[in-house]
C-alpha cells in the first residue's frame, strides 16, 4: 500500500499563526524519510531531521480541520520549523538529496512553492526579506 503526505504551510504574523497554503505531495519516500523517518528503508534511507513530533499545540483552524477529515488514516503527524526547512533544502541540494532529486537547485521551490516570490528556506537565512513575518512551518502527516 502506498503512503502519501499532506502538507500545510503556516506563517506567523503579530504573534498568531495563519494558514498560508496546502498541497498533497508526490510519493517521494526518501523525502518522507528525511522529513520524519517515515518509509525509511535500506532503499530510501535518509537520516531524519526529527522523528514525528505530533501536531503543534497552536495549529491553525484549517490545518486542524483537514487533519480531522483523515481520522485514523492519518499518522506520523509532525512539523518542520524554519531552521529545519532550511536543512531540508540544503539536503536536497547536496549529496543524497541531489542523487534522488536531480541537479536542479530549484526543485524544492517547485515542489513546495514560494513565499513572496522566494523559497521557504530563504526565511531562515534572510528574515529581513520578509517584512512582518515572524516565523513559518510545514505541518504534515501521512496516510496509507
Amino acid at each position: 500500500m502506498g503512503c502519501d503526505i499532506h502538507i500545510h504551510i503556516e506563517v506567523k504574523f503579530a504573534g498568531q499563526w495563519h494558514h498560508y497554503s496546502q498541497f498533497k505531495g508526490d510519493r517521494m519516500y526518501q523525502l518522507f524519510a528525511k522529513m520524519a523517518g517515515v518509509r525509511n528503508s535500506d532503499e530510501f534511507y535518509a537520516e531524519p531531521l526529527s522523528p514525528p513530533k505530533g501536531l503543534p499545540a497552536d495549529i491553525t483552524f484549517l490545518t486542524d480541520y483537514d487533519n480531522k477529515q483523515w481520522g485514523s488514516d492519518a499518522h506520523s503527524h509532525s512539523y518542520l520549523d524554519a531552521a529545519e526547512i532550511a536543512q531540508l533544502a540544503e539536503w536536497i541540494r547536496s549529496g543524497d538529496g541531489r542523487r534522488r532529486f536531480g541537479e536542479n537547485p530549484f526543485w524544492l521551490d517547485r515542489y513546495f512553492g514560494y513565499l513572496y516570490r522566494q523559497g521557504f528556506d530563504d526565511f531562515a537565512e534572510c528574515p529581513e526579506e520578509f517584512p512582518g513575518l515572524e516565523d513559518l512551518r510545514f505541518v504534515f502527516w501521512f496516510d496509507n
